[in-house]
């Protein structure tokens, strides 16, 4: 995109180690900044891997955005590339998993690129675990699942992250993993040679330190070694120094889970091992098989206490400084001390208090299974939220349904047929039906927030991206509507029926119609091809 003039403010405030500012705008005036006439700096979130993260308000539509500044000097021209490539490999990237990337821009007052990714409401998963120790077992094991999907997604674009660790991935309110901060991330086809290793020290696989810029394989080294951090709570080698954490992932065995006596699956703990591999041919074929592996994984199912609500995503640790270390074979690592895994902490004995963690996706079921008889055919797909499980039915009535104990919490009539599957978003369910009415209801009391008339049966699932319902229906057209006031955006004409789910990414929506054609549509605007 072509930046637009920076108004007010253009020096970029600097953070200091305490996580304070130093020098440069006073904090309250640097967030009335608008970035290209359109990004607005709300407030200050703290620093991530190549500059400033501030969460911001994207003006055009109103959406809630996150705002990377690059700490930039002019003659400085490394940093402002390795910046850009990390908006092109992540923007490369359309999946749940991953942080989404919007847009790109450049300061003109001072040249300093800016990047406006996807805003996540959560924490990143070394702040809960230096906040609360080692989450269940059921609960690793589904983070862990989700990262993968994701890590998979990236492998098959041709994306390797080369810096997974738990403070670059980060848990939603809803408990969604989504993997972050692809600033030294690279296409796999243009990986070469390089005597700068960069990422973290704690999670970086043996053959990064043989010049090997690391491939899919040595992600699942990384992801191993975050995910024995998880369990255990510390990582798999912590040695005193730069030098012996290299020759301890170059030589040595962590110790064995069953050793800790956590009660780690055997499964679990042959794949923790084959993801520690020290030769990247005997790590698991790829990041698809350790999801598959890691759900098939039969844990512990003990109730937990229930999730409080994050709110706004913490401040990463402020950076304190490198340090630097070379091999002897040559190589120099860059590393972050702030990076470094905090001190161990032991996972709560049976009975103990601890500290509460976010809900998972899968939300814990009785041991007992259930069946809940609507007494129609049911071809909408469910979905669940916060322990309930939310459906339609071919009888026209939408179900909520405790995941637990299957058990009816309330149910919602519309006009016909539902085939459309519901999507929960802030506590609303959004959902159409064969009425022609795209129907918003509260999740908790099954009352009617809503109803937006469309011209025909609605079967495309919805999408809730910024505030905004995106839907197709049988009428021919795609309609954006507000969220919170039902009432129309604007609405785009295909030539066809569309059954097509859309999909929303980068600000621009994609689905299919019946007329054979596949549509790319501004999400701002409802524009799309004449």
């Amino acid at each position: 995109m072509n930046a637009g003039r920076v108004h007010r403010h253009s020096a970029i405030p600097r953070v200091g180690t305490d996580g304070g500012f130093d020098g440069g705008a006073d904090p309250e005036e640097a967030a009335a900044r608008v970035l290209a006439g359109r990004y607005e700096l709300v407030r200050f979130v703290g620093r991530g891997g190549m500059g400033e993260v501030w969460e911001g308000r994207d003006r055009a539509i109103g959406r809630r955005v996150a705002v990377k500044l690059l700490a930039y000097e002019q003659d400085d021209t490394a940093d402002a590339a390795l910046f850009l490539r990390e908006a092109r490999t992540a923007g490369a990237l359309h999946h749940g998993g991953v942080v989404a990337v919007f847009d790109l821009g450049q300061d003109d007052a001072d040249g300093s690129p800016f990047l406006v990714l996807e805003f996540v409401d959560g924490r990143d998963l070394a702040s809960v675990l230096r906040d609360g120790g080692v989450p269940p077992l059921r609960v690793v094991v589904d983070w862990a699942a989700q990262a993968a999907v994701a890590l998979a997604h990236a492998h098959d674009a041709g994306v390797v992250h080369r810096d997974l660790k738990p403070a670059n991935l980060m848990v939603t309110d809803g408990g969604v993993v989504k993997i972050l901060d692809f600033g030294i991330a690279r296409f796999m086809g243009s990986a070469e040679r390089s005597g700068n290793v960069m990422g973290t020290l704690a999670y970086m696989s043996p053959e990064r330190f043989d010049e090997q810029p690391g491939d899919a394989r040595s992600d699942l080294y990384s992801f191993g070694c975050v995910l024995y951090e998880l369990l255990t709570g510390r990582v798999p080698f912590d040695r005193g120094n730069p030098i012996e954490m290299m020759n301890a992932h170059l030589r040595r065995t962590p110790t064995r889970l069953v050793d800790l006596q956590l009660g780690v699956p055997a499964a679990l703990e042959e794949l923790v091992l084959e993801l520690l591999a020290k030769d990247p041919g005997d790590r698991p074929a790829g990041a698809d098989d350790v999801h598959r592996r890691l759900r098939a994984l039969t844990v512990s199912r003990e109730d937990a206490p229930p999730p409080p609500k994050f709110g706004r995503r913490r401040s990463p640790r402020p950076a304190t400084g490198t340090a630097t270390a070379r091999t002897a074979g040559g190589i120099t690592a860059v590393l972050n001390p702030a990076d470094q895994p905090a001190t161990p902490r032991p996972r709560p004995a049976a009975g103990d208090q601890a500290t509460p963690f976010p809900s998972v996706t899968a939300p814990t079921i009785t041991k007992k299974p259930w069946a809940f008889h609507v007494g129609t055919p049911v071809s909408s797909p469910p979905v669940v939220a916060g322990g309930v499980v939310y459906v339609g039915s071919d009888d026209g009535y939408v179900y909520a349904i405790d995941a637990t104990t299957g058990t009816k919490k309330w149910v919602f009539p519309t006009g016909n047929h539902i085939g459309s599957s519901p999507v929960v978003v802030g506590g609303v369910v959004y959902l159409g039906s064969d009425d022609g009415y795209v129907y918003a209801i509260d999740a908790t009391t099954g009352t009617k927030k809503w109803v937006f008339p469309t011209g025909n049966r609605v079967t495309s699932s919805p999408v809730v991206v910024g505030g905004v319902v995106y839907v197709g229906s049988t009428d021919k057209n795609v309609y954006a509507i507000d969220a919170t006031a039902g009432t129309k955006k604007w609405v785009f004409a295909t030539g066809n029926h569309i059954g097509s789910s859309p999909v929303v990414v980068g600000g621009v929506v994609y689905l299919g119609s019946d007329d054979g054609y596949v549509y790319a549509i501004d999400a701002a605007t409802g524009t799309g091809p004449v």
